[in-house]
């Protein structure tokens, strides 16, 4: 039977209750932190509230979120929007420099990266991200031989593993270290500190907090060695770098914390509107006797079963399904109209299926629904679009973040660690009207055409990645003439002719043969380029 909710409470393990009857969280989480045990690194943060949720509401969402990612087809659905937008088929790690590519194809070829690295480990972070709202990002610097630079591995840390942010008792925007909180098999806990990956470079020891058994205050200690008392050690070469979506405080939330309510209330609807349509399937007959109440009791007892304590064989079995019914003109036998209310319904649901999506950003046509008009499904596109955008934007940080420290530690030169990393481009269905507006615009106002940013905005409508990179190329093939050499000599010139027509034509006149062209010449010459 389909019950309101008030929805007053988050999401927890009573949400995560499926029809056929068994609690999807479990009783034990393997490697779950959520214990009441205090100690000298604990600062009491499992009594704040994040967000409005205590930690312990907290933790309850997160693994909501992971079942209800894997077991509920909407949720399943916004997290395979949100990743299958922002990753498409995968990452491009493109450095400039010579000591960048070499480092860049080091860490990517790594065997031990490939999990994370590849199309396959992309999409699996980005889910991460997405259903826990944090990716904890672990970069192990492997000490190498004498001589020769150290290399990174990349791994991910259990979001439920890390029980606590360590930061600077003066600046909660300082984060120090990741407690990370762990159970052997026996039941043992292990607790380990992870530094954050801006520590590095930074004594350790420095970083101090008052000593916790000084009564007076005074006296400082390193918080590493405060941490020892409680069996916490620090875990040497391995930094963290913490990447969340969706919240306002230190940790993120799951993308879809809103949406598994009304998710849940969508599919106890259509629970209700199955056992509704399987009860209707039963045909129900309706029978009208001539004559009077004794007529009808006459007729009841005739049909009914001869069955009964004294009689245990039928002796007046019921007509078989599709028998026929004889009758004089005495009976009269129709099927009575059921109304399945199915137009009702179908509003009730997209209802309830608008509010789980529009919760995290996705709207009613990507759940294969088509309660609105094409005209309002094309003007919503933009908001989700931005949404979706912000998503891979986090992400595109994240390697960033990731790249130069891979840089760093193998010892790139400052001045060489340029590095282009492209994610597929996502696209706004309002694409074609914004060119037709910038198009009448330019022939109103064709001056704007020799803006940079009217020029960077009219090839990112397009599609082309750096357009300001082309830009610049642009006022650099009109400054000077370029010397070609023999192994970049084909893909240059064609850059050269596409940015040299571009450039005399301005914005306002080029056509997208043009600017594909521009696109397909400078990937020839970066190719050439990488040749050589």
């Amino acid at each position: 039977m389909y019950e309101p909710t008030t929805f007053d409470d988050p999401p927890n393990s009573s949400d995560a209750t499926f029809s056929h009857g068994f609690d999807l969280l479990g009783s034990h989480g393997h490697g779950h932190s959520v214990s009441s045990s205090r100690s000298n690194v604990h600062q009491g943060h499992h009594a704040h509230f994040q967000d409005g949720l205590s930690h312990a509401e907290w933790v309850e969402v997160v693994i909501a979120a992971r079942r209800f990612a894997v077991l509920d087809p909407i949720c399943r659905q916004i997290i395979r929007l949100y990743t299958g937008h922002a990753l498409g088929n995968g990452v491009t790690v493109q450095a400039q420099s010579e000591r960048g590519k070499v480092a860049v194809e080091q860490f990517l070829s790594d065997p031990t990266n490939q999990r994370h690295l590849s199309s396959t480990g992309q999409q699996k972070s980005s889910d991460r991200l997405g259903i826990d709202g944090n990716w904890y990002v672990a970069l192990h610097e492997v000490l190498s031989k004498p001589k020769r630079p150290n290399k990174v591995q990349i791994r991910r840390l259990d979001t439920l593993q890390i029980d606590e942010h360590i930061t600077n008792p003066q600046d909660q925007d300082d984060v120090w270290f990741y407690l990370r909180v762990t159970h052997t098999k026996d039941f043992k806990t292990v607790k380990r500190l992870y530094p954050d990956i801006s520590k590095r470079g930074t004594d350790l020891q420095d970083l101090k907090i008052v000593d916790p058994l000084d009564s007076t205050g005074e006296t400082l200690i390193s918080f590493i060695d405060d941490a020892k008392r409680s069996k916490t050690n620090l875990v040497k070469d391995v930094w963290v770098y913490h990447a969340s979506v969706n919240s306002t405080g230190e940790r993120g939330n799951p993308l879809i914390t809103t949406s598994m309510v009304w998710s849940k209330q969508f599919r106890t609807f259509m629970e209700s509107r199955i056992a509704l349509q399987q009860a209707r399937t039963q045909l129900v007959r309706e029978e009208i006797i001539k004559g009077g109440a004794a007529a009808v009791q006459a007729r009841q007892q005739f049909l009914q079963s001869s069955i009964s304590s004294t009689q245990p064989r039928e002796t007046n079995p019921a007509n078989i399904p599709g028998g026929a019914a004889i009758h004089n003109d005495g009976f009269t036998l129709k099927n009575i109209e059921q109304k399945t209310a199915a137009q009702d319904a179908k509003i009730d649901g997209d209802l309830l299926l608008q509010m789980a999506g529009v919760s995290a950003s996705v709207f009613p046509q990507y759940f294969g629904t088509e309660s609105q008009r094409l005209a309002t499904q094309r003007s919503i596109e933009s908001p989700m679009m931005k949404a979706f955008k912000s998503f891979q934007k986090t992400l595109e940080d994240t390697f960033e973040v990731i790249i130069q420290f891979v840089f760093e530690v193998e010892g790139v030169p400052a001045d060489q660690r340029v590095v282009d990393i492209d994610f597929p481009e996502i696209v706004d269905k309002a694409r074609p009207e914004q060119m037709e507006m910038l198009k009448k615009l330019l022939e109103l106002f064709p001056q704007f055409a020799q803006s940079e940013e009217v020029q960077s905005f009219g090839l990112g409508l397009v599609g082309l990645n750096n357009p300001d990179q082309i830009i610049d190329k642009v006022g650099e093939a009109e400054k000077e003439p370029i010397p070609a050499s023999e192994t970049d000599e084909g893909g240059l010139l064609e850059l050269r002719a596409a940015l040299n027509k571009f450039s005399e034509r301005g914005l306002g006149s080029t056509t997208l043969q043009d600017i594909e062209a521009i696109g397909q010449a400078e990937d020839d010459w970066e190719t050439a380029m990488g040749e050589e």
